[in-house]
C-alpha cells in the first residue's frame, strides 16, 4: 500500500555518536509519524533524549519549528500543522513569526545545574562565566531563535574585546563559543557550523625550565613550597590533580 505524503515532516534533533544532528521520526503504515520512535542507521530507537521539530514550507520558504520533547505533544503539533497547511482549519491569529519555548536564561540555568552535578567547582565556575559572557552579547531571547550566525557574531565580539589593553586570545574566544554551542545544543538549539567557520589558533611554544634554572628556584623556596613544586615537576600533574593527592606517603627531603 502506498503511503500518503504529508505537507509537514516531523524529525528530531539529538546527539548521535557524539554529534548533534537531525534524525527522522518513525512512520506507520499510512505514513503518519510515530514520535515514540526515531530511525538511526535504519533501526528504530526510542525518541527519549531529543527535541522534536516540524519542517514545512511557508510562502515558498523552508521553515523549522521547535515543538518540545514530548512525543504526544509533538504528534498533536504535527497534526495541527498539517491541517492548517492543507486548509482544513484556519491558522490561529498570531504575528508572522512567533517564537516560544525555552528562553536562553532558562537553558543556561538548566545546563549549569547539570555541570554542577557532574563536574568540579573550577569547571562549573568557568562555564558559568563563559555563558554569562554569551548571554551578555546575545541579542536573542529564545533557544529556538539561535543559529550559526549567533556563533559567528561571538567570534567577532571576542576579537573586539580588550583585557588589560590586549585583545582576547583566539583560543579563549573559540573555547567560549564551544561552551555556548554545547550548552545550547543540549537544550534543543539547532546550530550547524560549517567546516571553515573556526578561526585558526597559534600554538604557543612551551617554555621549559632548564636544570640550572630550577636549582636556584627550588633553593629559594621554603620546605613546603619546595615539596609542592617538586610534585608538579616529577609528576606532570595539573593543579586539581595535585590537590587530590594524599600526603601520607610524601615526605620532604
Amino acid at each position: 500500500m502506498e503511503t500518503k505524503r504529508h505537507p509537514v515532516n516531523l524529525k528530531q534533533y539529538r546527539k548521535v555518536s557524539g554529534k548533534w544532528q537531525f534524525v527522522p521520526v518513525a512512520r506507520d503504515a499510512k505514513g503518519a509519524p510515530d514520535p515514540r520512535l526515531v530511525v538511526i542507521d535504519g533501526e528504530p530507537t526510542s525518541s527519549k533524549g531529543g527535541t522534536f521539530y516540524l519542517e514545512f514550507k511557508h510562502h515558498g520558504r523552508r521553515r523549522q519549528e521547535s515543538i518540545g520533547t514530548v512525543p504526544r505533544e509533538a504528534l498533536e503539533a504535527w497534526r495541527t500543522k498539517c491541517a492548517v497547511l492543507s486548509g482544513l482549519i484556519e491558522p490561529a491569529e498570531e504575528p508572522e513569526e512567533v517564537v516560544s519555548g525555552l528562553t536562553i536564561e532558562q537553558a543556561i540555568e538548566k545546563y549549569l545545574i547539570e555541570v554542577q552535578a557532574t563536574k568540579g567547582v573550577k569547571t562549573y565556575r568557568q562555564y558559568r562565566n563563559e555563558l554569562e559572557w554569551f548571554r551578555k552579547h546575545s541579542k536573542k531571547r529564545y533557544v529556538s531563535q539561535l543559529s550559526r550566525s549567533d556563533a559567528m557574531a561571538l567570534f567577532v565580539q571576542g576579537r573586539k574585546e580588550l583585557v588589560d589593553g590586549r585583545p582576547l586570545n583566539q583560543k579563549t574566544i573559540n573555547r567560549r563559543v564551544i561552551i555556548m554551542l554545547h550548552a545550547m545544543r543540549s537544550q534543543g538549539a539547532v546550530i550547524i557550523m560549517n567546516k571553515g567557520d573556526w578561526p585558526k589558533t597559534i600554538e604557543k611554544k612551551v617554555e621549559m625550565y632548564q636544570p640550572e634554572e630550577l636549582k636556584p628556584f627550588l633553593a629559594a623556596c621554603d620546605p613546603e613550597e619546595r615539596l609542592i613544586f617538586q610534585v608538579f615537576l616529577c609528576t606532570g600533574f595539573r593543579e586539581r590533580e595535585v590537590l587530590s593527592l594524599r600526603s601520607w606517603s610524601i615526605t620532604a627531603r
